[in-house]
């Protein structure tokens, strides 16, 4: 079984109350995306970026100053956590593209970092997200979508992480 699955799937069905609102079940029929080979290189805004092969650096600045971000696509990591996205829709596929580019933007923003390791001057820092398959759950049925009821589908992104940083060193 996938790596990244099996860490979801684990977390989801083992510890219900930490997901909020996941659900327990369909997990075993689900869509597995590798983000290096579809949707990490096509962000439109990345301007300073590095691919190459699994690894990809990008160079950002902040009011707090510069720092890097390096991404390692690793489906054998030891994953520490989780992020996701959702959306309900009425099935058009470019629903479930904004979900998967929300949750990696947040990567670029380092708008997903786990509790134990909350940072205080992210200009400080080198970082490095080790990141798994994208996780697709859908569902299929009778959907809210504006406020109507319609057939649809809700769409539940997950990426699981592993989260490293380090002091940068001034010499």
């Amino acid at each position: 079984m996938n790596k990244s699955l099996e860490y979801i799937k684990n977390r989801v069905i083992n510890n219900p109350d930490s997901v909020n609102n996941m659900p327990t079940d369909g997990w075993d029929d689900t869509l597995v995306i590798n983000p290096m080979e579809k949707y990490l290189e096509f962000i439109p805004t990345l301007k300073e970026c590095f691919i190459n092969d699994n690894e990809f650096l990008v160079n950002l600045s902040s009011d707090q100053g510069k720092f890097n971000i390096n991404i390692e696509y690793n489906t054998e990591a030891d994953f520490e956590y989780f992020t996701i996205e959702s959306s309900t829709h009425d099935g058009t596929l470019i629903f479930l593209y904004d979900a998967i580019q929300e949750l990696l933007y947040r990567l670029l923003k380092l708008g997903t970092v786990p509790k134990s390791k909350q940072i205080d001057n992210i200009d400080d820092y080198n970082y490095k997200y080790i990141i798994g398959d994208i996780i697709v759950h859908r569902d299929f049925g009778t959907k809210n979508i504006n406020g109507n009821k319609w057939l649809g589908e809700t769409d539940i992104v997950v990426l699981p992480i592993k989260f490293e940083y380090s002091f940068k060193s001034t010499t």
